[in-house]
């Protein structure tokens, strides 16, 4: 007898271990939308009209419509399992609980509405149960539950969108729930219009007020086009994960490639045509005249010469024919970033030649390095060190919380809905 206690005793817990966690169902509305499809049934298309229309719903009558479809949810009951999630995720306005639930369970064949208290007397049992049996079975029958999903959620929403349901549905002074990636969306959208705007009125205000080209060319530091990029994504991301265009991601990737070829064109071509542009004498204003690369060597020092040998610099020598005046432009060289400024001789011709770890560090103690640098015109030499981070301990470990077992549990946080509870009402179909 003992014996046969265990066994049950046992049999039970396996049962109860079997029945899946509500916790587990992954909440939509943090990403803005109002459908749970782990069962993939639903094509891109289908999931974004739906959560349009879902959405719209909300706007218009401030009733909070979810749509979860699970592959399983063990052995548990699909109802209790309904009332569980409705609970735990709060559908609806707390302060007359407009919140609705369709739940459909693929592996137990199973399809539920969950009501909240607020829409019991608009969406009465026996009206979604006619729905479920004439709009939402026969297209699971023929294996279509993309079209009994598209059934079930529109048929609803068409009921709620009345003008006689309106009164009853709708929570004066209402405001939606605080949406975390929507308003980040939107944050991203206004800097990236910020970014770019500032970086084309940038181009334009230069380019009408420029006197001097040179000093126009320094302006347009390489920094400006790659914010205005930053900004161009920014506006791309908004419009992507707002409007939930997922079939036109690579028509998105070619789009965003095309606009940052076109930024980089954009900023490669103004600077090359302010290179480039005609300089007026400042003695005599009149027109000055570009030197070749083999004329303009008389007109530059050792220095200055030695630099443009090892691409550091670029000289441009412009001359007046007029009274002979000239001037040198200097331009970032081909190899900017690899030489610095020689405090001894001025030349931009310093570049690092060693680089030693005197102290290794450990999970102890920081250590320290020795760079030598050297300037390639004056042969000057000078030693920079530097310390070197501690490393971490890798044996350290961070713990995580483990997840809850048992049967639907219904704690009072679980998302970002309004608020709303359900008592049960609803109804439900198999196929």
């Amino acid at each position: 007898m003992f014996i046969k206690f265990l066994l049950a005793l046992s049999f039970f817990h396996a049962a109860e271990a079997s029945v899946r966690n509500v916790k587990t169902v992954v909440n939509p509305r943090p990403k803005g939308h109002w459908i749970t499809d782990e069962a993939r049934i639903l094509d891109p298309t289908t999931f974004s009209n739906l959560d349009h229309e879902l959405n719209s719903l909300t706007q218009k009558t401030t009733a909070e419509f979810a749509v979860v479809i699970l592959t399983t949810i063990d052995e548990g009951s699909p109802k209790e399992f309904a009332t569980a999630l409705f609970n735990y995720w709060h559908i609806g306005k707390k302060k007359n609980s407009n919140g609705l639930l369709l739940l459909l369970v693929m592996d137990q064949r199973r399809i539920e509405y969950e009501t909240g208290y607020g829409l019991e007397g608009v969406l009465p049992d026996i009206l979604l149960s006619r729905i479920l049996h004439k709009y939402v079975v026969p297209e699971f029958q023929k294996g279509d539950f993309a079209a009994g999903i598209t059934n079930a959620t529109e048929k609803v929403i068409d009921v709620l969108s009345g003008t006689a349901n309106l009164a009853e549905i709708y929570v004066e002074n209402s405001t939606p729930p605080p949406d975390p990636i929507l308003d980040l969306i939107w944050g991203a959208l206004a800097l990236g219009i910020f970014l770019l705007g500032l970086y084309l009125l940038r181009v334009v205000f230069l380019l009408l007020t420029s006197k001097d080209p040179f000093l126009t060319y320094a302006r347009f530091h390489p920094a400006w086009m790659w914010a205005a990029i930053i900004g161009l994504l920014m506006i791309s991301a908004f419009i992507f994960v707002r409007y939930h265009l997922a079939l036109e991601l690579p028509i998105f990737v070619g789009a965003d490639g095309l606009g940052i070829v076109s930024l980089i064109f954009l900023q490669s071509g103004v600077r090359k045509f302010l290179r480039n542009c005609k300089r007026k004498c400042a003695k005599c204003s009149h027109p000055m005249r570009l030197l070749s690369e083999a004329d303009e060597d008389p007109f530059l020092d050792q220095r200055e010469i030695f630099e443009e040998s090892i691409q550091s610099v670029n000289y441009d020598v412009w001359v007046c024919d007029n009274c002979k005046n000239q001037r040198v432009d200097r331009f970032d060289g081909n190899l900017v970033g690899d030489f610095s400024e020689c405090k001894a001789c001025g030349a931009i011709a310093e570049k690092m030649v060693s680089d030693e770890i005197s102290i290794p560090s450990t999970t102890l103690n920081a250590g320290e390095g020795e760079k030598t640098i050297e300037c390639l015109y004056c042969h000057k030499t000078r030693k920079e060190k530097y310390s070197i981070a501690q490393q971490s301990d890798s044996s350290s470990s961070s713990s995580f919380g483990s997840s809850d077992s048992g049967s639907f549990s219904s704690s009072s946080s679980g998302g970002s809905f309004g608020g709303g509870d359900s008592g049960g009402g609803g109804a439900g179909a198999s196929w």
